[in-house]
């Protein structure tokens, strides 16, 4: 008997009968062979093999606790019966056992990603994300992309000492990033940045509800390259706000320096431009009450006609684009294009003055 061809007369699973010929035209027998199959024990038959398996839950379907693989998915416990039962792990919650659950919730925008565990945003650390990171700036806080909230209040540490302060920073105008250091309101001015900031309740951090002037040491600690002056309310009726900004320090440097030991300073061919790109080459200049008639910031275009012996400001202030007289709001008599336009027709202490301006630096 040599058997030549073996074929399958049905499909499997199940009963098969298989037919057997002799290859040849004589003596043809068939023998009906019932074949039986049997399953080969491993992952997914219910029966946990401790050697080989962490799981056996009797499928091999994942998302139900035990994978394809029989292991025990992240999130999920399984016990050490066969068929195997899963159940979500501490910590663990939902349909899936994939919502991680904080006994402290996290602050701050933060999200629970683990058990306890929550991942923070930029600027903040801890278990509840409660910590707030030291950036000496606005500008630092926005190149470190922890601007979360846009414009607003925020916590810096200028000079390094780790004690925070609240300032207000502008994280939209001109590109952002500017910490504001002075703002004034309401036909008030918030004084000489140099004076102590007083405590009777009407200064703060937040110029949108009331006045503002940082502390003299934190305005110096804050590393600036150019300062902005902005008019919450602009003269001009078709747009809601105006700005100037001012390529120089605000007081940063050594201007601080030489106004308080010289009562006077002067930088000259300063760049400065508007909203709309409109620019101009402009000297700025500080000065304190021993000046006569000199206002504490300015700047001009022309200084024609001031007193070299005071360096800067008034004569009339016919050709500045800012100007402060003593304790006076920042007003203008001259415009530099549609986004600075000119506040006043004069320029002395009883001008009309723009109701709310802040001075931001970056």
């Amino acid at each position: 008997f040599t058997l030549t061809q073996a074929a399958f007369a049905n499909t499997l699973p199940g009963a098969t009968d298989l037919r057997i010929y002799n290859g040849g035209n004589e003596d043809v027998e068939v023998r009906m062979i019932r074949l039986v199959r049997r399953s080969v024990p491993g992952c997914g038959d219910g029966q946990l093999q401790a050697a080989s398996e962490a799981c056996d839950d009797g499928n091999t379907t994942a998302g139900d606790g035990c994978n394809q693989a029989c292991e025990i998915e992240e999130g999920w416990s399984c016990d050490d019966n066969s068929p195997t039962t899963c159940s979500c792990a501490e910590g663990w919650t939902g349909a899936d056992c994939t919502v991680a659950e904080c006994t402290s919730p996290c602050e701050n925008g933060g999200i629970c990603v683990a058990p306890n565990s929550c991942d923070c945003l930029a600027g903040y650390s801890g278990p509840s994300c409660n910590i707030q990171k030291a950036y000496a700036s606005c500008n630092k806080i926005l190149e470190n992309g922890a601007a979360f909230i846009g414009s607003g209040l925020y916590k810096i540490d200028p000079t390094g000492s780790s004690t925070l302060i609240d300032v207000y920073c502008d994280m939209e105008t001109d590109g952002g990033g500017w910490t504001i250091v002075w703002a004034s309101m309401d036909g008030v001015s918030a004084g000489r940045p140099w004076d102590p900031v007083p405590t009777d309740g009407m200064f703060g951090a937040d110029p949108q509800t009331g006045l503002v002037r940082l502390g003299w040491d934190d305005l110096l600690a804050i590393s600036q390259e150019e300062h902005i002056v902005i008019r919450k309310i602009s003269p001009n009726p078709f747009t809601s706000e105006s700005w100037l900004q001012v390529s120089a320090p605000f007081f940063g440097g050594t201007a601080a320096d030489t106004l308080l030991t010289e009562q006077h300073v002067l930088l000259e061919e300063i760049s400065v431009r508007d909203a709309y790109e409109t620019s101009a080459i402009v000297d700025v200049g500080f000065a304190t009450d021993e000046v006569v008639n000199g206002g504490w910031y300015g700047i001009a275009t022309n200084l024609t006609g001031e007193s070299s012996s005071r360096k800067y400001l008034n004569t009339g202030c016919e050709d500045h684009l800012v100007y402060v007289y003593k304790d006076a709001h920042m007003i203008s008599s001259l415009a530099l294009g549609t986004g600075w336009p000119a506040s006043a027709s004069g320029c002395t202490i009883s001008s009309t003055s723009i109701d709310a301006t802040w001075i931001g630096v970056r």
